[in-house]
Protein backbone atom coordinates (compact mmCIF):
# COMPACT_ATOMS: atom_id res chain seq x y z
CA UNK A 1 0.00 0.00 0.00
CA UNK A 2 2.83 2.39 0.63
CA UNK A 3 4.36 1.68 -2.76
CA UNK A 4 1.13 2.68 -4.28
CA UNK A 5 1.11 5.82 -2.92
CA UNK A 6 4.31 6.74 -3.53
CA UNK A 7 4.12 6.04 -7.36
CA UNK A 8 0.37 7.61 -7.03
CA UNK A 9 2.66 11.21 -5.62
CA UNK A 10 5.47 10.63 -7.97
CA UNK A 11 2.76 10.73 -10.77
CA UNK A 12 0.77 13.62 -9.03
CA UNK A 13 4.35 15.67 -9.22
CA UNK A 14 5.83 14.99 -12.01
CA UNK A 15 2.73 15.98 -13.79
CA UNK A 16 2.82 19.36 -12.28
CA UNK A 17 6.06 19.98 -13.79
CA UNK A 18 4.88 22.25 -16.16
CA UNK A 19 3.30 24.37 -13.74
CA UNK A 20 6.44 24.52 -12.17
CA UNK A 21 8.30 25.56 -14.56
CA UNK A 22 5.91 28.05 -15.44
CA UNK A 23 7.91 30.84 -13.68
CA UNK A 24 10.90 29.93 -14.73
CA UNK A 25 12.23 27.73 -11.78
CA UNK A 26 13.83 24.46 -11.51
CA UNK A 27 12.69 21.24 -10.12
CA UNK A 28 14.24 19.92 -7.42
CA UNK A 29 14.43 15.46 -7.16
CA UNK A 30 15.54 13.55 -4.26
CA UNK A 31 15.53 10.35 -2.46
CA UNK A 32 15.92 10.36 0.97
CA UNK A 33 17.10 8.16 3.23
CA UNK A 34 14.33 5.56 3.39
CA UNK A 35 14.84 5.60 -0.68
CA UNK A 36 11.49 6.90 -1.49
CA UNK A 37 11.47 10.09 -4.52
CA UNK A 38 10.76 14.03 -3.79
CA UNK A 39 10.65 16.71 -5.86
CA UNK A 40 10.75 20.58 -4.94
CA UNK A 41 11.77 23.97 -5.82
CA UNK A 42 15.01 23.47 -3.77
CA UNK A 43 17.19 21.15 -2.76
CA UNK A 44 17.48 19.54 0.34
CA UNK A 45 19.80 19.77 3.53
CA UNK A 46 22.64 17.19 3.35
CA UNK A 47 21.29 14.72 5.98
CA UNK A 48 17.97 14.37 4.07
CA UNK A 49 18.88 13.10 0.80
CA UNK A 50 22.44 10.96 -0.38
CA UNK A 51 21.15 11.60 -4.11
CA UNK A 52 19.25 15.05 -5.33
CA UNK A 53 19.38 16.42 -8.81
CA UNK A 54 17.78 19.25 -10.81
CA UNK A 55 15.51 18.20 -14.00
CA UNK A 56 14.38 20.78 -16.50
CA UNK A 57 10.57 21.08 -17.69
CA UNK A 58 10.75 17.70 -19.71
CA UNK A 59 12.11 15.91 -16.67
CA UNK A 60 15.27 15.13 -17.71
CA UNK A 61 18.52 15.53 -15.68
CA UNK A 62 20.14 18.71 -16.28
CA UNK A 63 22.36 18.75 -12.90
CA UNK A 64 23.51 16.45 -9.77
CA UNK A 65 23.65 18.25 -6.72
CA UNK A 66 26.79 16.94 -4.58
CA UNK A 67 25.98 16.89 -0.58
CA UNK A 68 29.07 18.64 0.43
CA UNK A 69 29.90 16.38 3.41
CA UNK A 70 31.18 13.96 0.16
CA UNK A 71 33.21 16.50 -0.96
CA UNK A 72 34.89 17.17 2.76
CA UNK A 73 35.53 13.27 3.09
CA UNK A 74 37.02 13.64 -0.38
CA UNK A 75 39.27 16.38 1.07
CA UNK A 76 40.36 14.41 3.93
CA UNK A 77 40.95 11.86 2.63
CA UNK A 78 43.75 14.11 -0.79
CA UNK A 79 45.45 15.68 2.75
CA UNK A 80 45.85 12.27 4.57
CA UNK A 81 47.30 11.05 1.26
CA UNK A 82 49.96 14.51 1.05
CA UNK A 83 50.96 13.68 4.54
CA UNK A 84 51.65 10.21 3.87
CA UNK A 85 53.62 10.94 0.23
CA UNK A 86 55.63 13.44 2.57
CA UNK A 87 56.38 11.40 5.35
CA UNK A 88 57.18 8.99 2.70
CA UNK A 89 59.69 11.16 0.58
CA UNK A 90 61.48 12.66 3.52
CA UNK A 91 61.95 8.73 5.06
CA UNK A 92 63.98 7.37 2.50
CA UNK A 93 67.02 9.00 -0.01
CA UNK A 94 65.77 6.31 -2.97
CA UNK A 95 64.18 2.96 -3.26
CA UNK A 96 66.98 0.46 -2.16
CA UNK A 97 66.67 1.78 1.38
CA UNK A 98 62.95 0.75 1.40
CA UNK A 99 64.04 -2.66 0.40
CA UNK A 100 67.19 -2.89 3.57
CA UNK A 101 64.14 -1.64 5.69
CA UNK A 102 61.57 -4.35 4.18
CA UNK A 103 64.13 -7.28 5.03
CA UNK A 104 65.18 -5.52 8.34
CA UNK A 105 61.74 -6.04 9.84
CA UNK A 106 61.08 -9.00 8.44
CA UNK A 107 63.86 -10.71 9.30
CA UNK A 108 62.32 -10.48 12.82
CA UNK A 109 59.10 -11.75 12.21
CA UNK A 110 61.20 -14.48 10.15
CA UNK A 111 62.78 -15.46 13.16
CA UNK A 112 59.65 -16.28 15.51
CA UNK A 113 58.04 -17.93 12.85
CA UNK A 114 61.09 -20.46 13.06
CA UNK A 115 60.85 -20.63 16.35
CA UNK A 116 57.30 -21.52 15.96
CA UNK A 117 58.09 -23.84 13.40
CA UNK A 118 60.27 -25.85 15.83
CA UNK A 119 58.12 -25.73 18.66
CA UNK A 120 55.74 -27.46 16.58
CA UNK A 121 58.46 -30.02 15.48
CA UNK A 122 59.19 -30.99 18.87
CA UNK A 123 55.01 -30.75 19.84
CA UNK A 124 54.62 -33.46 16.93
CA UNK A 125 57.62 -35.81 17.81
CA UNK A 126 56.25 -36.22 21.72
CA UNK A 127 53.02 -36.78 20.12
CA UNK A 128 54.01 -39.39 18.37
CA UNK A 129 56.07 -40.98 21.32
CA UNK A 130 52.67 -40.95 23.72
CA UNK A 131 50.32 -42.26 20.63
CA UNK A 132 53.57 -45.03 20.23
CA UNK A 133 52.58 -45.73 24.22
CA UNK A 134 48.81 -45.86 23.68
CA UNK A 135 49.36 -48.53 20.42
CA UNK A 136 51.63 -50.61 22.38
CA UNK A 137 49.17 -51.13 25.96
CA UNK A 138 46.30 -51.62 23.16
CA UNK A 139 48.35 -54.26 21.56
CA UNK A 140 48.89 -56.02 24.80
CA UNK A 141 45.35 -55.34 25.75
CA UNK A 142 46.59 -53.31 28.92
CA UNK A 143 44.86 -50.37 30.14
CA UNK A 144 45.62 -47.20 29.13
CA UNK A 145 46.39 -44.58 31.59
CA UNK A 146 43.93 -41.54 32.46
CA UNK A 147 47.37 -39.67 32.67
CA UNK A 148 48.58 -40.64 28.90
CA UNK A 149 45.00 -39.67 27.48
CA UNK A 150 44.94 -36.14 29.04
CA UNK A 151 48.39 -35.87 27.89
CA UNK A 152 48.10 -37.00 24.96
CA UNK A 153 45.03 -34.37 24.10
CA UNK A 154 47.11 -31.61 26.18
CA UNK A 155 49.57 -32.09 23.50
CA UNK A 156 47.24 -32.43 21.08
CA UNK A 157 45.42 -28.83 21.77
CA UNK A 158 49.28 -27.08 21.84
CA UNK A 159 50.03 -28.33 18.30
CA UNK A 160 46.86 -26.93 17.42
CA UNK A 161 47.33 -23.29 18.79
CA UNK A 162 50.47 -23.55 17.63
CA UNK A 163 49.49 -24.22 13.85
CA UNK A 164 47.17 -21.25 14.03
CA UNK A 165 50.25 -18.77 15.50
CA UNK A 166 52.43 -20.13 12.54
CA UNK A 167 49.70 -19.03 10.63
CA UNK A 168 49.39 -15.58 11.78
CA UNK A 169 53.23 -15.00 11.18
CA UNK A 170 52.93 -15.93 7.62
CA UNK A 171 50.10 -13.68 7.12
CA UNK A 172 52.17 -11.00 9.29
CA UNK A 173 55.06 -11.35 6.93
CA UNK A 174 53.49 -10.95 3.72
CA UNK A 175 50.88 -7.76 4.91
CA UNK A 176 54.54 -6.66 6.25
CA UNK A 177 56.30 -7.10 2.53
CA UNK A 178 53.25 -5.92 0.70
CA UNK A 179 53.31 -2.55 2.35
CA UNK A 180 57.04 -1.91 1.85
CA UNK A 181 56.62 -3.26 -1.71
CA UNK A 182 53.30 -0.47 -2.37
CA UNK A 183 55.76 1.83 -0.31
CA UNK A 184 58.14 1.44 -2.92
CA UNK A 185 55.78 1.85 -6.31
CA UNK A 186 54.18 4.94 -4.56
CA UNK A 187 58.03 6.55 -3.68
CA UNK A 188 58.97 5.93 -6.82
CA UNK A 189 56.10 7.20 -8.94
CA UNK A 190 56.50 10.49 -6.75
CA UNK A 191 60.20 10.85 -8.09
CA UNK A 192 59.21 10.18 -11.12
CA UNK A 193 56.61 13.12 -11.31
CA UNK A 194 59.46 15.33 -9.27
CA UNK A 195 57.86 15.63 -5.74
CA UNK A 196 59.51 16.71 -2.58
CA UNK A 197 58.24 16.73 0.48
CA UNK A 198 58.13 20.52 0.48
CA UNK A 199 56.80 20.44 -2.93
CA UNK A 200 54.07 18.65 -1.51
CA UNK A 201 53.78 20.41 1.74
CA UNK A 202 53.69 23.65 -0.33
CA UNK A 203 51.14 22.42 -2.61
CA UNK A 204 48.78 21.66 0.36
CA UNK A 205 49.23 24.92 2.00
CA UNK A 206 46.71 27.76 1.20
CA UNK A 207 47.92 30.44 -0.51
CA UNK A 208 49.02 33.45 1.07
CA UNK A 209 47.19 36.65 1.58
CA UNK A 210 49.01 40.15 1.24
Amino acid sequence: MKIIKAVVCCIALLSSTTYSHADGKPIVKWVDKDGITHYGDKAPMPTDTNRSSVLNKDGMTIKKIQPPQINQQAEALASQQSRQDAALLASYSNADEIDIARDRNTKIDEFSLANLQQTRSNLQETQQKNQSKIDTLTKKKQAITKLLIDEKQKNLNLINETDRQILAKKQDIEKLRQRYDDDKKRYLELKAQGHTPNSIKNANEPPKQN
